[in-house]
């Protein structure tokens, strides 16, 4: 398998769907295509395999959930598409042999595993493990110097690119694994260190900042296939990290620094350099992006970290804050959850703010913790003594989506190593195709496809902050079938090689649901899309309570 094919085969990892990339891309090369009505989604949003888009229906939800709430609080306006409440189940400990001796410094989840960074062996020396994210068995050790990320946060290891990405605490080297043969491949820059790592969610670029030798640091843009340096942009600020590439823009987080001491911060657009500074004020955890807004916690005061009491919703274009709400305590991390919530440490243990509504949950934890990292399956939580913890996202009263039966086709549920999904079903032309590999299609067991093969996966979802699914032009609220969409070709349409793939969106049934079509050809034939239409037809999408 050629490099560029085991990269293809990655690319669902990354961590904001398809279909907002392909939206964003086709949108700026103002080459659209009319697109005949269509339906589909989850995980974030918008847009189909041709068709006009200007949309952005941003982050994702999963499906509808719920435990104990506190009532809505500060929200100028409602989100227009809608985020559910969600219910955790209980917290799991994660075996490890050895157990690491002090926090979690790093963990990312992608290609079947967790990827940890903590002190498994010697204490005060980082390593980065991979490991089974059922069992906690040990899959690749790798004997690299990794720096991993700060105390708290889990940052310093991302996965995307087809790749997992990590830094060197020595100099400025940055690492580069395949997850296919866990190789490893080093790219060097002129600096001291490499103090972050982002990857565009809807472009693919990758984006390091660099510490000079002398004073000041660089902001790279690297090709993820050579390592070369593309661009680069000198920044000047006491604290380099929070680097959030996004919309066409690159944010940075700032922090003031006194006598060695790190103060309030502030958030700044490196590039293209038109919109202000945003005043954050002090706050522990970085702000995240889910590639449509950034989400940042923020504070009243600008000389301590430790009082941060809201979340904000900033425009990448304008730096506006869209919308904030007055959530209490926030503490070491925050993030973006693909079920459309914004999860935080809280003083309340683990909280979830649900956009939408204005609605903050919360769950007890365990030991401290400082990182939490949502993932579809569920929520992780790493701690500073060094334990890993998760919790399943349970689904409440929506009915699953699912194929009708039909003769030489295999229609099954998604299966999370960590609990069924039914909000995820999937369906073949190619049974045989199913095995116990690493699977090429996201939420299959699928490794293949034939010339004439066809892979369906349609999955409900949502998000905060997109415009309202009912006036999207690719979602039409009267829709009540399927409608094949022309399959595009390309990065952001391949999985493995030549592999083309349709993509719908619609809203049905009260359920926001996207379908993904994956054929095995790259020029399918008359019959195979007419084959293909009429698997669509068989998706049973039941209306929502």
């Amino acid at each position: 398998m050629t490099r560029i094919e085991q990269r293809l085969r990655g690319v669902d990892e990354m961590p904001v769907p398809d279909v907002w990339r392909e939206s964003m891309r086709r949108a700026s090369e103002r080459n659209l295509l009319e697109h005949r009505r269509s339906p589909i989604g989850r995980r974030i949003l918008v847009i189909a395999a041709a068709m006009a888009v200007t949309a952005s229906i941003a982050v994702i939800l999963e499906a509808t959930f719920r435990p104990s709430v506190r009532g809505p609080v500060a929200s100028p306006e409602p989100t227009a598409a809608p985020v559910a409440d969600v219910q955790l189940g209980s917290s799991v400990r994660l075996p490890m042999d050895p157990s690491p001796e002090g926090p979690i410094s790093s963990f990312a989840e992608g290609f079947g595993s967790i990827w940890v960074v903590a002190q498994f062996e010697e204490p005060g020396v980082n390593q980065l493990r991979r490991l089974d994210p059922e069992t906690g068995a040990v899959q690749a050790v790798f004997s690299i110097p990794v720096s991993g990320g700060a105390e708290w946060g889990g940052d310093g290891v991302v996965v995307g690119d087809g790749a997992v990405w990590a830094t060197s605490w020595k100099d400025a080297t940055l690492f580069e694994i395949d997850p296919a043969d866990d190789s490893v491949q080093r790219f060097s820059f002129d600096g001291r260190v490499v103090g972050d790592i982002a990857i565009d969610q809807g472009t693919g670029a990758l984006w390091v900042p660099v510490l000079q030798k002398e004073q000041g640091w660089r902001l790279l843009r690297v090709d993820p296939l050579t390592g070369a340096e593309l661009s680069s942009i000198e920044v000047s600020t006491d604290f380099a990290g929070g680097l959030l590439p996004l919309q066409g823009t690159v944010w940075q987080l700032g922090r003031n620094t006194s006598h060695s001491t790190v103060m309030g911060g502030y958030l700044h657009q490196v590039t293209p350099g038109t919109a202000a500074d945003v005043p954050i004020g002090g706050t522990f955890s970085w702000p995240v992006t889910d590639g449509r807004w950034i989400w940042t916690a923020t504070s009243k005061t600008n000389e301590v970290v430790n009082l941060a009491d809201g979340i904000a919703m900033i425009d990448p274009t304008t730096g506006a804050v869209d919308q904030s709400w007055s959530v209490g305590g926030i503490g070491y991390d925050v993030a973006v959850g693909p079920d459309g919530g914004i999860w935080f440490l809280g003083a309340r243990g683990l909280e979830r703010l649900n956009p939408t509504t204005g609605s903050v949950q919360a769950w007890p934890t365990s030991g401290t913790p400082v990182l939490v990292y949502p993932s579809r399956g569920g929520v992780w939580m790493g701690t500073y003594e060094g334990d890993i913890y998760f919790r399943r996202l349970t689904v409440g009263d929506v009915p699953p989506l699912s194929f009708s039966n039909a003769t030489g086709w295999e229609s099954r549920a998604y299966s999370h190593p960590k609990g069924a999904d039914p909000n995820l079903a999937w369906t073949t032309n190619e049974p045989a195709a199913i095995t116990g590999r690493p699977a090429r299609f996201p939420g299959t067991s699928l490794s293949s496809l034939d010339g004439e093969g066809i892979a369906i996966i349609a999955w409900q979802i949502g998000g905060a902050g997109g415009l309202d699914p009912l006036t999207h032009p690719d979602a039409h609220p009267t829709v009540d079938r399927f409608q094949l969409t022309p399959p595009s070709t390309g990065y952001e349409g391949q999985v493995s090689p030549d592999v083309s793939r349709s993509q719908m969106l619609a809203w049905i049934h009260g359920r926001l649901v996207q379908v993904d079509v994956y054929f095995g050809s790259l020029d399918p034939s008359a019959d195979v899309l007419a084959n293909a239409q009429a698997a669509l037809d068989r998706l049973v999408v039941t209306a929502a309570p």
